[in-house]
């Protein structure tokens, strides 16, 4: 784009196609259509519309916004405001035609958010639209524990430990959780089957369909699906996995793990609150010293739970409870010092090596003795927690951040620029 015209020399071929496109517009308003929505033509001269704030464009003509209902959570919750995609309107990939994108009209429909231009659709996509990947997921995920819990729960109790650790045709969990992991893998199962089935065959009752709640506010089913699926995983998935009868590694672990993270993210993009909240975890953990500081705090929450069993039986277990107390409050002096810039260096290399050293001490003691030897909640919070404290002291003393994703993609990368016999010998 030199002096405002197009050139073919450009080295923005995509900023040459904008402004072609751009000199054979003729903008028009149009009072029918939807709030942010524009009338123009394309270069073959066939009219289109777009959106000047989410960059949605359509062939058919917009129609208003149905009159704005009122949002069930707190106002002020400004999402999707704008997507980044707003000045790349015209440019395209069909070659020729201004073909229209998926953009925000593939956002899903959250609770609470403010009103805007109809998104609509994608085609094929049903009353569900981008929860249905969710919903899958999470048809799998319940599936899988209601069917090892019924093969639990199918065995005989045992009677002796010896029983017990011999793997023989018995369980040596309590039957009534058995019963109840069968029952949240059964009953999460039904009602996602039931979900399914009505958008299948009443699409407008699961699309359209409006519940009142309180304070003359009303709500459409893929939320309250979305609220009771985030509180039933959340409760099962902690009795199940942090007491019985997945305390350890299986299939039905991993699956309850998949069902709680599902549900969160069918949350974060069913209610405005959650994608606020997730939105400034995102901008938070952009800094990595506060990110592995939250990484931390995590490990220390899951091992304290995971403690919770093993305190009265053994020393290993109250150690563990009281090393999660303490890597917790020395991680939180480190965060409110760090947000009111009155962390020194040498504090800062104090704390951070002092937690590194509980950690490091931690997991030795829980994970090779007792009681976290097997793989479980116990176990992975307590390697979590090492590798977390151990990046936030390397960054503190060595003044330099360990860039894991990386570093990892290099060491399993295949390409020759990585193989030492690739290096000449003076660099070397």
């Amino acid at each position: 784009l030199e002096h405002g015209r197009c050139s073919a020399r450009s080295p923005h071929p995509r900023l040459s196609i904008v402004a072609a496109l751009y000199l054979v517009e003729e903008m028009s308003d149009d009072e029918d259509l939807a709030p942010n929505w524009r009338a123009a033509k394309a270069a073959d001269g066939k009219e289109y519309y777009f959106n000047e704030v989410t960059g949605e464009t359509s062939w058919t003509k917009p129609a208003p916004p149905p009159q704005r209902v009122e949002p069930l959570v707190s106002d002020g919750a400004d999402v999707g405001a704008g997507n980044g995609v707003g000045n790349d309107v015209a440019a395209r990939d069909m070659p020729g035609s201004l073909a229209p994108r998926a953009g925000a009209a593939d956002s899903p429909d959250r609770f609470g958010s403010p009103s805007s231009a109809p998104s609509g659709s994608s085609p094929g996509s049903g009353p569900l639209g981008p929860f249905m990947p969710k919903l899958v997921i999470l048809l799998a995920a319940s599936f899988v524990v209601m069917l090892q819990a019924a093969i639990e729960d199918g065995k005989e109790q045992c009677i002796t430990s010896q029983e017990a650790t011999s793997g023989g045709n018995c369980t040596p969990h309590n039957k009534s959780l058995v019963s109840y992991a069968v029952a949240v893998g059964a009953v999460s199962l039904l009602v996602l089957l039931g979900v399914l089935a009505c958008a299948r065959l009443r699409p407008e009752l699961v699309g359209e369909k409006k519940f009142a709640m309180p304070r003359g506010k009303e709500a459409k089913p893929i939320h309250l699906l979305s609220g009771f699926l985030l509180l039933w995983w959340a409760i099962g998935c902690g009795i199940l996995t942090f007491h019985e009868p997945f305390k350890n590694t299986s299939n039905a672990y991993f699956a309850c793990w998949v069902a709680l993270l599902v549900s969160m993210l069918l949350g974060v993009d069913s209610y405005a609150a959650m994608h606020v909240a997730w939105k400034q975890y995102e901008d938070a953990a952009a800094d990595l010293t506060t990110y592995f500081l939250l990484i931390m705090l995590l490990a220390s929450f899951v091992l304290f739970l995971a403690s919770l069993d093993y305190v009265s039986d053994s020393s290993q277990g109250a150690w563990g409870f009281s090393c999660a107390l303490i890597t917790a409050l020395l991680t939180a002096v480190y965060m409110a010092g760090r947000s009111r810039n009155k962390l020194t260096v040498p504090v800062s290399k104090v704390l951070t090596g002092l937690i590194f050293a509980l950690w490091v001490f931690g997991a030795g003691v829980l994970t090779f003795d007792e009681p976290f030897s097997t793989t479980g909640n116990g176990f992975f919070s307590c390697w979590v927690g090492v590798v977390a404290s151990a990046s936030l002291a390397y960054q503190c003393y060595f003044n330099t951040q360990i860039a894991w994703a990386q570093h990892l993609r290099n060491s399993f990368s295949s390409s020759r620029r990585h193989m030492v016999s690739d290096i000449e010998p003076s660099s070397v």
